[in-house]
């Protein structure tokens, strides 16, 4: 055992000795260990946050979301009740109006919001307003790349 572990051991023997020595110090402790968290421990619900920008990895994968932003968005569809008799289409644009001011409102969160965009604008995206040739002629087109999913695969 070491000079420094011997002084070590002698002075928690000594502490320990003296029961409300130990309080004392165990409260002091306490105490310091509380202020400390008090004040440099940070709590975040921002699971970027968790890791070090140092990491290769994560680097890449923060220039990829800053890349395509898309990814970490969401569409909001509204339908009708019932189909047979919709709403006008002044109430349809009033209901995207309201919903666009309510994201718009959260401006940590929310950096753009996109309302009445013609399908035609929505590219691949538009496939949720597809009829159902259409789908079938697009899900054909996966059906060309099976075999080579499947070599990629194995």
């Amino acid at each position: 055992m070491g000079s420094i572990q011997r002084q070590f051991v002698k002075l928690v023997l000594k502490v320990v000795s003296y029961p409300k020595a130990t309080l004392v110090v165990c409260s002091a402790l306490f105490v310091a260990a509380g202020v400390f968290a008090w004040f440099n421990l940070k709590l975040s619900t921002n699971q970027d946050e968790l890791l070090t920008p140092r990491l290769p990895f994560f680097r890449d994968y923060q220039k990829y979301i800053n890349k395509f932003p898309e990814n970490e968005s969401f569409v909001v569809l509204l339908e009708a009740r019932d189909y047979g008799h919709p709403p006008p289409a002044k109430r349809w644009m009033a209901y995207a109006d309201r919903i666009e001011a309510a994201l718009m409102a959260l401006k940590e969160d929310v950096r753009r919001v996109n309302t009445h965009t013609p399908v035609e604008e929505l590219g691949e995206q538009a496939l949720v307003f597809a009829d159902w040739n259409e789908i079938r002629e697009q899900s054909a087109h996966v059906k060309e790349f099976q075999q080579l999913v499947k070599i990629i695969g194995e």
